[in-house]
């Protein structure tokens, strides 16, 4: 599969700490996102390659921050549903 069309790191579940982790610092989500992108010939501007140069693009570090990105908004959305079901709710 071309590395534009992975949706996701190849091992998810051993990513689950790093994804709270990225999830838990402040500001570090959108740092990651901001920095690891395509540098305009398909590899990351951020991560160094081997010896030939950089990775290519989207490397695993962005894979697992788009992962975590998937589920800051998720959780956001399942507290606004519960939120908007509680009683009361729709007079706020």
């Amino acid at each position: 599969m071309p590395p534009a069309q992975r949706d996701g790191p190849i091992h998810e579940v051993a990513d689950d700490v790093a994804v709270e982790f990225l999830l838990a610092q402040p500001g570090l989500l959108a740092v990651v996102l901001a920095e690891h992108v395509d540098d305009g010939t398909r590899h990351c501007r951020s991560c160094p390659g081997p010896q030939s140069g950089r990775r290519r693009r989207p490397c695993n570090v962005r894979l697992l921050a788009a992962r975590s990105e998937r589920v800051r908004v998720a959780r956001a959305e399942r507290v606004r549903v519960a939120g908007a079901a509680e009683p009361g709710a729709a007079a706020r």
